[in-house]
C-alpha cells in the first residue's frame, strides 16, 4: 500500500500532511512535557491573546471575531474568552 502511495502524486501530498502533523504533535508534546502546559491550553492562550487584540476593532462584532478565530458557535468563543479572563468578549470590550 505505501509503494502504491509513494507511485502516486497525491500519495506523496498525503504522506506529507501525515508527517506535518506527526511533527506539530510531537513538537507540542515535547513543549507540554517541558513546561507542564498542555498543547490545548497553549492554542487557548493563544487564541485568547489575539481575541484581545482583535476586540479593539470596534467595528467587528463579537460574533466576527469568533468565526475568523475558527469558532463554529460565538457562545463558545465567549465561554472560553470568560473561562480564562473573568469577562465576556464585550466586558473586555468596554473596559478596555
Amino acid at each position: 500500500m505505501l509503494h502504491r502511495l509513494l507511485k502516486n502524486s497525491s500519495g506523496i501530498t498525503i504522506i506529507n500532511k501525515v508527517v506535518k502533523r506527526i511533527t506539530r504533535f510531537r513538537t507540542l508534546l515535547r513543549y507540554s512535557k517541558e513546561t507542564g502546559v498542555s498543547a490545548q491550553e497553549y492554542i487557548q492562550t493563544k487564541v485568547i491573546e489575539v481575541a484581545k487584540k482583535r476586540l479593539f476593532d470596534v467595528d467587528k462584532s463579537i460574533s466576527e471575531i469568533a468565526y475568523e478565530l475558527g469558532f463554529r458557535y460565538p457562545q463558545h468563543f465567549t465561554r472560553l474568552f470568560k473561562q480564562r479572563t473573568g469577562l465576556t468578549p464585550n466586558e473586555y470590550r468596554t473596559v478596555n
